[in-house]
């Protein structure tokens, strides 16, 4: 094994990682050299410098060095997301071909690692973009995880028969062959991933992976992954893209409020008759539990509810706050309400038919002329129909706290409790589902929570059919924060994807302090 670090620095952290790695593998009967990238002085690489003079002594000498090992420890720091300089022009330097040299002779059936010596959710991973871009011209795959180096995994190298394990390790792999993504792999709880040639990565369901290439062995665990994926949208952001989609603008707002003094006149007119209307069908008076009699205590608050939505909405109100007033009001429709009624999607879409229906209505026999009171038609259009959308939005996250068959109770403290005016949170999941589908749960149907304890990262994706990195947004816990399940941290107990829930089991939030 060839352990190195990207840097030249003296004190350098990651020439202290490299050491640090050397001296274990050694102290386990590894053959291991330590090189020093200062003893391999290169000046920038120039062809034209070396069409006149060929290859430096010292660019040869380093990729002889690199071609007579088998597996390579890089220990490389992030320069403004990329990996150092001075580490790509060496690397450059290695790949040029001199007479009679096979292509790309240092790089040929080889296995490294780089491990990044910081304790973070994405450490190591800021420069993987630039990384693929290289391995893929050097003829290597990048392979990467962003798991920190000192906690998160350890690598477990096996030659000869005789167990030795190696280095810990944060830990990027590249090998010969197409790329093969480690994490996706193991989320998609694939089995075993072939590669060309001798190379195969094998995977259990606690997510282990044995990676052997030339007769090596690399067995590496991953664990306490606190990375959430897959949440929905925030309610403000879908609400501002939906009033762009249906092209709600200042034209449409002036379009709608030349209607304003008509409707209301009439405001009160349409609360009455609304609840009216929804007593007299069967359907609706069932479900609002009007069937023989009306409950005038539960009317009053269903009117004065309606009242305070009208009055917005004849305020044209686009506010992020709105948007979450109407994601609420979706939630109380999916029986999340003080009384627990459900009102099913359907009625809520009719609903919200029938008061657009009222406008017109309102506008026609208020003596409108013809094209303004188009236009006023078309812009409540827009309006109400991005109203709905967030109400719906609301309904399907609510009605999925309730989809599972075991419960499971999310104790809440700090400000958590303040913004969601609860102290726990009982919601529903499948059996065996991981810590993350409960989270992924709360923090979708309480939004504001998320702001509070996640903050948003981006990871970067790279699959073996596609030319570019792809890059999607994922939420991992703020500085401090804890989750613990039934008493025991998460960080230190198998993240958000090893434990499997089951009925009765508790996880709790903490804040910084707590």
């Amino acid at each position: 094994m060839l352990a190195f670090a990207g840097s030249t620095r003296r004190d350098s952290l990651n020439f202290h990682l490299a050491q640090a790695a050397a001296r274990e593998a050694e102290a386990l009967g590894a053959e291991v050299h330590l090189a020093c990238l200062s003893d391999y002085p290169l000046p920038l690489y120039d062809a034209d410098l070396e069409g006149t003079q060929g290859l430096p002594q010292a660019a040869r000498a380093f990729k002889a060095l690199l071609a007579a090992h088998d597996v390579w420890l890089i220990a490389s720091p992030e320069h403004n997301g990329f990996f150092t300089p001075l580490l790509k022009n060496a690397l450059d330097r290695a790949s040029r071909r001199e007479a009679g040299e096979p292509r790309l002779v240092a790089f040929q059936d080889k296995a490294a690692a780089s491990c990044p010596p910081r304790r973070a959710p994405w450490a190591g991973c800021v420069a993987c973009p630039c990384c693929a871009c290289c391995s893929t011209t050097w003829g290597w795959s990048w392979c990467r995880s962003n798991w920190p180096w000192d906690t998160l995994m350890r690598c477990w190298m096996t030659k000869g028969g005789c167990a030795k394990p190696t280095w810990p390790g944060g830990c990027a792999v590249w090998c010969s062959g197409r790329f093969a993504s480690l994490r996706g792999c193991a989320r998609r709880a694939e089995p075993r991933l072939r590669l060309p040639g001798e190379c195969a990565i094998t995977f259990s369901k606690a997510r282990r992976g044995d990676w052997n290439a030339r007769g090596v062995t690399m067995t590496m665990v991953e664990v306490d992954d606190l990375t959430l994926e897959g949440l929905a949208e925030a309610p403000e952001a879908r609400w501002q893209k939906m009033l762009r989609f249906v092209g709600w603008n200042e034209q449409a707002r002036e379009d709608a409020s030349r209607s304003l003094e008509i409707l209301l006149q009439r405001a009160r007119e349409l609360v009455v008759a609304t609840y009216d209307y929804l007593r007299s069908i069967p359907e609706t008076a069932a479900i609002l539990g009007w069937e023989e009699e009306v409950d005038g205590a539960h009317l009053e608050e269903r009117r004065r509810f309606f009242s305070l939505w009208l009055a917005r909405v004849l305020g044209l109100d686009t506010s992020d706050e709105f948007a979450h007033y109407l994601f609420r009001a979706g939630q109380i429709h999916a029986g999340h309400g003080p009384r627990r009624i459900h009102v099913p999607p359907e009625y809520v879409t009719g609903a919200i038919g029938l008061v657009q229906a009222s406008f017109a209505q309102f506008m026609a026999e208020g003596g409108m002329e013809a094209t303004v009171l188009a236009a006023a038609n078309a812009a409540w259009a827009r309006y109400l129909q991005v109203q709905l959308d967030m109400m719906l939005f609301g309904y399907q996250v609510a009605r999925e706290m309730d989809q599972g068959d075991v419960s499971v109770r999310i104790e809440l403290y700090g400000r958590l409790r303040a913004l969601t005016g609860e102290t726990a949170v009982s919601l529903r999941v499948q059996r065996e589902s991981p810590v993350a589908e409960a989270l992924r749960k709360f923090f979708n149907y309480f939004p504001k929570a998320r702001k509070e304890a996640l903050e948003p990262v981006w990871r970067s994706v790279e699959r073996p059919d596609a030319s570019w990195v792809e890059v999607h947004q994922v939420y991992v816990p703020r500085h401090a924060w804890r989750v613990l399940l039934n008493g025991r941290d998460l960080a230190y107990a198998g993240g958000f994807y090893q434990p499997r829930l089951k009925a009765g089991d508790v996880l709790a939030l903490f804040p910084p302090g707590r």
